[in-house]
């Protein structure tokens, strides 16, 4: 499932996206970005700014219906691909399971369980979303997202 999603979403992702993609990464973004910072100092008509923002536990807020409806709308996914999704996506429970004794279930509302391989595309689609915000106005951005931790 992951590599049809994939295959079905990375042509349409924006360009601007760096991190959890084919031939994008940290160091792509760093490069576009330096880019653009020695154009503006180069031809001094552009004003550069960075903001730099660190989404605690980013997986675990992502909107799960904004994601399927965007999915479906702006991305054209298949409808039975959709409701595959919901049902990995909603609606989640876990169990606790020692000493022969299993719990009554709880819920789990996170939208992009940590760990999944559909985590880092379910997340660039929300993020696409973010960049969508801004199509519309003079404002040139990157977004980076990776998966690191500290433990």
């Amino acid at each position: 499932m992951q590599l049809k999603l994939t295959g079905t979403l990375d042509s349409q992702f924006t360009n601007n996206q760096h991190g959890f993609r084919k031939y994008r990464s940290c160091v792509t973004a760093w490069t576009c970005f330096k880019q653009k910072l020695t154009l503006a100092m180069d031809t001094k008509d552009m004003l550069v700014g960075a903001i730099f923002i660190d989404f605690k536990k980013a997986f675990d807020y992502v909107p799960p219906q904004s994601v399927l409806q965007s999915l479906y709308v702006d991305f054209d996914v298949d409808a039975s691909l959709i409701k595959l999704l919901a049902s990995f996506m909603l609606d989640r429970n876990f169990y606790i399971f020692t000493d022969n004794y299993l719990s009554e279930p709880f819920p789990y509302n996170s939208t992009c369980p940590q760990g999944s391989t559909l985590a880092s595309t379910l997340f660039i689609v929300f993020i696409n979303l973010l960049s969508q915000l801004s199509a519309d106005t003079n404002i040139e951005h990157l977004l980076f997202a990776d998966d690191l931790f500290n433990s």
